[in-house]
């Protein structure tokens, strides 16, 4: 047998790659990959300073990684190739998944090691802080973010709820991936990857010409306000200020991206995430409710272990919305709007056709 046709063989295994890409949602994050790649390039070369790329060194082992493992689960349906056995059957499923996991971690790799280099990018160009201008409309609304942080440093059960909520996406990201994952969703996976592709590409581009400090710095939060906090996570709402302050306006020699962490206040991609989860989250029944209420919870702790004005989780519920109109879009679907419409008039809220237009005697 000639190598030319075991090639052959070996190729028509790869399904996944194949079925992925015929995903308008895949595409979109193949895209997305290729826009914040170029975006990243151009800002290395064009930034006036020296940028220490240690997540970029760290990509191409990654990469290498994923795709060997993508090549191995080819060779192994390739191997089972004939077999009707239960086993073979077993093993090919769960490579299929393999393989999805595998291109699905291979472009979220990519997209978020260029993000986390443009965040620090859009704050180096340095337009005016706009706490004052966010505060401002959180006091017009009737909140207040001293007295709301300071009423809640009052219990410590209620913090270490709050705490646990904002750090609760390192586990309810992959959980829901891999509920995902094994129902075979893999339009799901790849919709939720870009619905937080979108809303973290949106959020880089919002805080380059908004950008914000954050509460706890803009007020002066202290051990009586927010001490609670600060005793039970030392990083409660300033994690990301001394990197921020480092780099804003660009006047450094040189960029460490090992020294910036979640430096964009506005919009909250915390609450992005919280909301993309529980969004994402609908169609399974076991996991819906529990992701409501962690992400609704999620919400609120963007305030006080955040460090984020109310407003932020505004822009936040603006980006997402924008998010799944764009998916929604690229899907062929009719947009949220009116799916929530068409599910309002489904339970009879809509006014009958026959009463439209007709005056009330």
């Amino acid at each position: 047998m000639s190598m030319y046709p075991a090639i052959a063989r070996f190729a028509a295994h790869g399904a996944t790659l194949r079925e992925t890409m015929k995903l308008p949602v895949a595409r979109l994050c193949f895209w997305l990959c290729v826009a914040v790649s170029v975006l990243a390039a151009l800002g290395i070369a064009a930034a006036p300073f020296h940028i220490l790329l240690n997540d970029f060194y760290k990509l191409p082992s990654t990469l290498a990684g994923l795709a060997a493992t993508i090549v191995l689960q080819m060779a192994i349906l390739m191997r089972l190739d004939g077999d009707t056995s239960w086993q073979a059957k077993g093993i090919a499923a769960f490579c299929q998944r393999l393989g999805d996991i595998c291109l699905l971690g291979m472009a979220a790799a990519v997209f978020f090691c260029c993000a986390h280099l443009l965040q620090a990018l859009a704050a180096c160009v340095g337009f005016p802080w706009q706490d004052d201008l966010f505060s401002a409309i959180d006091r017009g609304a009737g909140l207040q973010w001293l007295p709301f942080v300071s009423a809640l440093n009052a219990y410590p059960a209620a913090v270490t709820l709050l705490i646990l909520s904002y750090q609760s996406i390192a586990v309810t990201l992959p959980v829901l991936l891999l509920a995902l994952v094994v129902r075979g969703d893999r339009a799901g996976m790849w919709r939720l990857t870009a619905l937080m592709m979108l809303g973290g590409f949106m959020t880089i581009v919002v805080s380059c010409f908004v950008p914000a400090i954050g509460g706890y710095t803009y007020y002066g939060a202290d051990t009586q306000s927010a001490g609670e906090f600060v005793r039970q996570w030392p990083l409660s709402g300033t994690y990301f200020v001394p990197g921020l302050l480092r780099i804003y306006g660009g006047h450094i020699d040189r960029l460490d991206l090992a020294a910036i962490s979640g430096i964009v206040q506005f919009p909250s991609f915390h609450g992005i995430i919280a909301l993309v989860l529980m969004y994402e989250a609908r169609g399974i029944a076991l996991l819906f409710w529990p992701y409501v209420v962690i992400n609704l919870v999620m919400l609120v702790s963007t305030v006080p272990v955040g460090g984020h004005h109310f407003v932020d989780c505004v822009g936040s519920l603006a980006v997402f919305a924008a998010s799944v109109a764009i998916v929604d879009a690229c899907e062929g679907k009719p947009s949220l709007a009116a799916r929530v419409k068409q599910a309002f008039a489904r339970k009879g809220f809509a006014r009958p056709a026959a009463l439209a237009g007709t005056a009330s005697v």
